[in-house]
């Protein structure tokens, strides 16, 4: 019996082992072009879209001469759903899909209180929204700039809106697309055409902001 015990317990620690290793799909971009790094290693560029080891994730950073570095959160995944992004990406596979985790996912609350701002000196060090697990949209600040404008942070209120449910808008949702045609001052006409034109939710919600 003990052995048997034993057994089960080296097998789950050597599963979650391997689990441990596997790559983790990263999704970055930013309002504009940045270099992204792991500690003092640079990875990439964004838009950056690359696996890195779950044994290897640690806090990621974009660097762009002129801005101000800004910090990610990158969390460890052990089961992610991503049929949005996997139609994006190729190398996601349908086997990391599930229709209820991703719809859990992009009814989160915002990673930033978008809606409730009360000091905007919060966003003078750069700015992150995490849309799906570990995919980030990132509003780098160039140094130097001391205030916030309230044009800037409702920019960033409609681009937040606009990739948490783009996925809601793109299928249609009446409810959701009148939400953001009154947040984004657009008529709904004008929506449905920023969505067509706009094939991923970083470009559509760059040209719904402005």
């Amino acid at each position: 019996m003990k052995m048997r015990a034993l057994f089960s317990v080296l097998t789950f620690l050597c599963l979650s082992a391997c689990s441990y290793q596997k790559p983790q799909m990263i999704i970055i971009d930013s309002n504009v072009s940045a270099m992204v790094y792991q500690g003092d290693k640079r990875i990439g560029e964004t838009p950056f879209a690359g696996k890195i080891p779950r044994s290897e994730i640690g806090n990621l950073s974009l660097r762009r001469s002129g801005y101000k570095t800004v910090e990610l959160p990158v969390k460890k995944v052990y089961s992610r759903s991503t049929p949005f992004i996997s139609s994006l990406y190729s190398d996601v596979t349908s086997e990391e899909q599930d229709k209820d985790e991703i719809a859990a996912a992009i009814t989160l609350l915002p990673s930033l209180p978008l809606f409730m701002v009360t000091d905007a000196t919060v966003f003078l060090n750069g700015s992150w929204i995490e849309y799906i697990p570990n995919s980030f949209y990132v509003e780098m600040v160039p140094v130097g700039r001391k205030t916030v404008s309230a044009d800037f942070l409702r920019q960033l209120q409609i681009k937040n809106y606009a990739l948490k449910l783009y996925p809601d808008m793109v299928a249609g949702n009446r409810e959701v697309l009148s939400a953001f045609s009154k947040l984004s001052d657009h008529s709904e006409q004008k929506v449905s055409k920023l969505l067509a034109e706009n094939k991923d939710p970083v470009s559509f919600a760059e040209a719904a902001a402005f």
